[in-house]
């Protein structure tokens, strides 16, 4: 018969011990009865030490599309020893028609190193260098391959003096970034390079009296 592992065991419940001998021959009996238990609690967290003490290891799964099959992400990274899956290396995106989409490289779950995006017909779309200490060049183009943004951003938020263009190439606003939104003064350009307005910006909003060119 399997022993009772539950404290204190059947035989001491509701009993008092009656002198010294009586007192340490029940706490003896106590002990003895609730090894079990203490022995799978320490083989537990032996366990749970060990795992969490594990290496981790690097995995590269991919997802498909139920129906086709083909990938459309790509994933790399690390499993550690409690089981959690954190990205580390490339991570890859594709578009339905097969065009690669995205490039963005992590570290440890976090954006570090070179991010590629690409427009569906395969132009580049857009190319920056996390880092978040230093501000890094930021382009962006248009689908037909021309510029349509430049300047610099710390982990994609812009920041500092920016220009951006009109598909065709011709000048459509400058000004600056501070943390992502538009700061100072702006000046904004027609579709012939001829400025329209200008005026001021606080936190990417418009505040002041904003100067219109007349027609």
């Amino acid at each position: 018969m399997d022993r009772d592992t539950r404290c204190p065991p059947r035989s001491l419940r509701g009993r008092a011990p009656r002198g010294a001998a009586a007192g340490l021959a029940a706490v003896a009996l106590a002990l003895a009865g609730c090894r079990s238990n203490l022995d799978r609690a320490v083989d537990l967290a032996a366990a749970r030490n060990a795992v969490l003490r594990r290496p981790p290891t690097r995995e590269r799964n991919f997802v498909r599309h139920a129906r086709t099959g083909q990938v459309f992400e790509e994933s790399n990274g690390l499993f550690l020893g409690d089981g959690t899956f954190v990205r580390d290396g490339v991570q890859r995106e594709w578009w339905p028609e097969g065009v690669l989409r995205s490039e963005r490289w992590y570290v440890q779950d976090l954006p570090r190193g070179l991010w590629v995006h690409y427009w569906r017909n395969g132009a580049l779309r857009m190319v920056h260098r996390h880092d978040p200490d230093r501000a890094t060049p930021y382009v962006a183009w248009h689908p037909n391959g021309a510029v349509a943004a430049r300047g610099q951003a710390i982990s994609a938020l812009r920041t500092g003096p920016w220009t951006l263009y009109h598909e065709h190439g011709a000048l459509r606003a400058a000004g600056s970034y501070a943390g992502g939104v538009r700061v100072g003064e702006w000046v904004l350009y027609d579709r012939d390079g001829v400025w329209v307005e200008r005026g001021s910006y606080a936190r990417g909003v418009r505040v002041g009296r904003w100067e219109r060119r007349a027609p």
